[in-house]
């Protein structure tokens, strides 16, 4: 208990209890095709809609009608994150603005610093992406996930798209 600092706990606490908050609200408003992070849900059924949908696919006598299937695997993808976009996004789910900022100052305070030869070196504050470990991670990303999800049931509404 010599080097306890508090700020750190206050820290930890802040996000442990922003992620027990954000949680049940997630449930609500995140559409269910999306399955990863969220009680109840399987990513495995996702899997099996996938084989499913491409056995149709290839199994499929309409010559007339004809298919394609995209599969989406984004590498480092919570270093992708826009702040920028997520804060929209979140906006346009309706969460309420104190709130948005609250996840934006947790979010948009990282800051890095170098080690050379031993010792800590200036400090650089990231433009875009989130933490991977951070309990609130993968919650900011299953928003930001449901923006394109959104994007693509707006596609499909006025015809641009159409599913099988």
């Amino acid at each position: 208990m010599n080097e306890l600092r508090p700020i750190s706990l206050c820290n930890i606490i802040a996000k442990i209890r922003t992620t027990e908050t954000v949680r049940p609200v997630l449930m609500r408003i995140i559409f269910e095709n999306q399955s990863a992070f969220l009680p109840g849900r399987m990513i495995s059924d996702n899997i099996l809609i996938a084989h499913k949908v491409l056995h149709y696919m290839i199994h499929s006598k309409s010559s007339k009608n004809s298919c394609m299937a995209v599969k989406l695997d984004m590498s480092k993808a919570y270093d992708r994150v826009e702040l920028s976009f997520l804060k929209v996004i979140m906006l346009k789910l309706d969460f309420c603005q104190q709130w948005v900022e609250w996840v934006m100052c947790l979010v948009s305070t990282v800051s890095y610093s170098f080690l050379i030869n031993g010792s800590p070196k200036g400090f650089v504050r990231p433009s875009r992406g989130i933490r991977q470990g951070e309990p609130l991670s993968p919650y900011l990303f299953l928003i930001c996930v449901e923006g394109l999800t959104c994007m693509i049931r707006e596609a499909e509404v006025r015809k641009e798209l159409t599913g099988i």
